[in-house]
Formats: C-alpha cells, sequence, structure tokens
C-alpha cells in the first residue's frame, strides 16, 4: 500500500477501480456506500472521493456523475496486485494443461498461442516471434539437388529452420560438402546468428567453397535483419463489442496500427531489455494511437536470455488480475517448449 495513502482511501480507490471494470460505469458515492460494508456516510465518501481526484486516481466525465479511474489509478492498482502472488483462474487450467502438452514448431505455436491467449481473455493478444539475432546456431546441412545447386538448410537452438536453394557455378563432391558441413558444424555450435557473417565464415573455412559460405552468410544476415519485428496477432474483433472503442475514429486508429505493425513491434522488443512482464497503461507507452489501451506484456526465451514477447493489448479497463497470471502462465509454456526443441 502506498505511503500516502489511508487503509480506507486504499480500500474506496481499489472497490471503485473493480467496480469500473466490470460495469464501464462512472461510480458514485452513494452507489459505493450501499454495495459496500464502509461504514461511512455518503458525505463522508463523497469527500474521499474528492481527495482521491484531487490526488489525480479520479475524474468526472461529467459534472454530477460518478467517477471513473486514471492511469494513475490503474498504474496504483497494477502495482498493488504484482504484490500478490497471482495464479491463472481455474476456468484457464485445463486449457493451459493442453497447451502443456502440445507438440508443435515453433510458427505454429506462435500461432496457436497467440489464438489461445484471445479466446481465454477476449482481447486482442501479439506474439513477437524470436529474436533471431540472440538465436544460437544448432545444425547445418548441405544437400546437393539437381542443376548445380545445393539446399541449405540451418537449424537454431529454439527449433526455427532455415532453408535456401543457391546455385553454385560448378559441381561439388560428396567429400567436400562433407568436410565442409564438419568444420562449419563444428566451429559454428553455440554461436548467436548475428555472428555468423561472411567474413567471420572466410575466416573460419579458408577456402573451402567460398561460393557457399557466401550464400550461407547472407542466410544469416537476411534472416536477422528480415525477423526482428515480425508478430502475429489474434482477436481483433473482441475489441469492437467494447464500449472504449465505439467511437469509429478512435477504432480506425486501433486497427491501422495492428495492420501497420512498427509501433507495436517497437513497443514489443522494447521488453525485451530484461526477463518477466512490463505493463503499459494508457499514455505509458507514448503513442496516441492506443493511448486507451493497456499492454499486459511476458518474456519467453531459453534460459536468461529473452528472446520474444507475449502480449495481451485491451482497454485500460481490463481485469488486470485475471490476465496478467493468464499471460505469465503462457509465457512460461512457451519458454518451456523452446527449450525442449533445443534439447
Amino acid at each position: 500500500m502506498d505511503e500516502f495513502f489511508s487503509k480506507r482511501k486504499h480500500a474506496i480507490l481499489v472497490t471503485l477501480i473493480q467496480e469500473f471494470i466490470a460495469t464501464a460505469e462512472p461510480v458514485g458515492s452513494t452507489y459505493l456506500v450501499r454495495k459496500y460494508d464502509f461504514n461511512i456516510s455518503p458525505a463522508t465518501m463523497r469527500n474521499e472521493l474528492a481527495k482521491l481526484e484531487d490526488m489525480g486516481f479520479l475524474f468526472q466525465p461529467y459534472t454530477s456523475s460518478g467517477r471513473i479511474p486514471t492511469d494513475k489509478a490503474y498504474r496504483y492498482y497494477v502495482n498493488f496486485l504484482m504484490q500478490e502472488k497471482l495464479k491463472p483462474p481455474m476456468d484457464v487450467e485445463s486449457t493451459l494443461e493442453e497447451f502443456k502438452r502440445l507438440e508443435i514448431h515453433l510458427q505454429n505455436l506462435m500461432e496457436y498461442t497467440s489464438k489461445m491467449l484471445a479466446d481465454l481473455t477476449h482481447y486482442t493478444s501479439l506474439v513477437l516471434a524470436p529474436r533471431f539475432k540472440k538465436t544460437l546456431f544448432r545444425y547445418l546441412r548441405i544437400t546437393p539437388i539437381e542443376g548445380n545447386r545445393l539446399l541449405l538448410i540451418l537449424m537454431t537452438n529454439t527449433g526455427s529452420v532455415l532453408n535456401k536453394v543457391i546455385p553454385i557455378s560448378r559441381e561439388i563432391s560428396e567429400e567436400q560438402l562433407n568436410k565442409l558441413t564438419g568444420v562449419l558444424n563444428e566451429r559454428l555450435q553455440g554461436m548467436f546468428l548475428e555472428d555468423i557473417d561472411i567474413e567471420f565464415l572466410q575466416g573460419i573455412a579458408g577456402d573451402l567453397q567460398e561460393e557457399i559460405l557466401q550464400h550461407l552468410g547472407l542466410l544469416t544476415k537476411e534472416t536477422v535483419l528480415g525477423q526482428e519485428s515480425k508478430f502475429v496477432y489474434e482477436g481483433a474483433r473482441h475489441l469492437l463489442d467494447l464500449p472504449e472503442f465505439q467511437n469509429l475514429e478512435r477504432l480506425r486508429m486501433l486497427f491501422e496500427i495492428l495492420e501497420d505493425e512498427k509501433v507495436l513491434a517497437e513497443i514489443l522488443k522494447n521488453t525485451l531489455t530484461s526477463e518477466g512482464m512490463k505493463i503499459y497503461i494508457g499514455r505509458e507507452h507514448h503513442h496516441k494511437e492506443i493511448e486507451e489501451c493497456s499492454l499486459i506484456t511476458a518474456t519467453y526465451g531459453i534460459g536468461e536470455v529473452p528472446l520474444g514477447t507475449i502480449a495481451i493489448m485491451g482497454p485500460t479497463r481490463m481485469p488486470y488480475g485475471r490476465i496478467i497470471p493468464v499471460v505469465s502462465a503462457c509465457a512460461q509454456i512457451f519458454s518451456d517448449k523452446l527449450k525442449k526443441m533445443a534439447e
């Protein structure tokens, strides 16, 4: 509890926030006194609400109406919730258990997770793809195919498989390919993809098929650059029924930002500076297009290296106590599946 808050102010604010989350209607002093056992008069409740408004936690949409929480109030509420050990609600436990048992490769895992989260929360879910530059090399295979061409197949520690068909100017023997792949698999093992460039490859393999090394270096470079802002999302339709998004202009901006991807990708990438959960409420993410929204995010990865992010986007008036543990649990299961892929 905030040191400047009395127990009564804390209880009143938390109760009002929970009421507004449930009803989307301004909450009045008489309603609070009648419904809850605060053991104070309506006049005293009005005085307490006025003080909370002066402190920046509440505001009145119009004269003589009830009050609604500000971003500052939601931040106080979320900080209060995060002090507790939140658990996913019982009605989602069976879905999470099914998710744990699911055997699936990475791309389908992202899509499945996003759809599952949208269905569980009835908000928009986002899954940021793993950062390939922080992904580790695991295995390379080079296979000859018709017409002086080779198939490069590169597997990472997250289970991602990169492949590229490359032309070669002259035929290469099986012995030469085996020698090259042996050297590369030995020397590249455990390296970050971002460090595997053409210059490095030529340094470790010397004159062993420079043509192939050029293509392999380009493959890692293109993958690292091309995947940094990729994410999938589901559940935008859920926002259509919410009172916050009945304004057509606000709804248009929201869908534009989902389609454009750049802003949300940048916000999600900023969560990768450290492990764990980050919650952006309203204007905290400094983007006007989604200033009516909150983002609840949790990183996933292997070991202590965050590789990607799972998130829920919804109105600032969302049931944080329910959504936070669901997002956290999904991120943990996602991480566990990546670790299994890396084994």
